[in-house]
């Protein structure tokens, strides 16, 4: 109702009699815009959203690109690192292997080393201790061969003493030479005498 007093009041000032109808009819007419206004309505819109176009959405676009590209740079740099570091990881893990399979071989060709030189050892000390002892027996056995021959010479030395004084004569000195000689040639050990 307020409307319609408003379209009342509205005609009396300009002084015209307007019907409702007409009213109605005016307001339908002024709901669709006119052709000329659309176009030019249209025409800004059309400058506008190039004007967006070209200096609002291709540069945001471009540097969401170049955003897009170091983001994706700085993955396939971070993916090639970790790759790198995996690899090295692996690499370092080998070696350490080999160098623990190197130790180990060290330590058993030292042990193997040490066992030859040990039993090389062992050998020329057993080897130094028999030739000590062959010189032993051989330097014992020419002592006592001398031994048997000095206590020979001495034996018969006091056994022709002896008998001179039990004879109470003298032998020559060719005898006795001649006695020691036979008792000297003798081989006879001497706890048989």
């Amino acid at each position: 109702m307020s409307s319609s007093v408003q379209v009342l009041s509205e005609t009396i000032e300009i002084g015209k009699v307007v019907t409702a109808s007409d009213e109605i009819a005016k307001r339908f007419n002024n709901l669709f815009p006119s052709i000329p206004m659309m176009l030019a309505t249209f025409i800004a819109f059309v400058i506008v959203f190039l004007l967006l176009f070209f200096f609002l959405y291709k540069p945001v676009k471009k540097m969401i690109h170049k955003r897009q590209e170091f983001i994706q740079s700085q993955i396939d740099d971070s993916i090639k690192a970790k790759e790198d570091s995996l690899a090295k990881l692996s690499q370092a893990q080998a070696e350490l292997i080999e160098s623990h399979k190197q130790s180990v071989n060290i330590v058993n060709n030292a042990k193997s080393k040490a066992q030859e030189i040990l039993a090389s050892y062992k050998n020329k000390a057993i080897s130094d201790a028999n030739r000590l002892i062959e010189e032993t027996q051989i330097d014992l056995n020419e002592r006592k061969k001398e031994f048997d021959k000095n206590s020979r010479i001495l034996i018969a030395e006091t056994a022709t003493e002896i008998a001179q004084r039990i004879l109470k004569r003298e032998i020559s000195k060719s005898t006795q030479d001649e006695i020691i000689k036979d008792f000297l040639e003798d081989k006879t050990p001497i706890e048989d005498i």
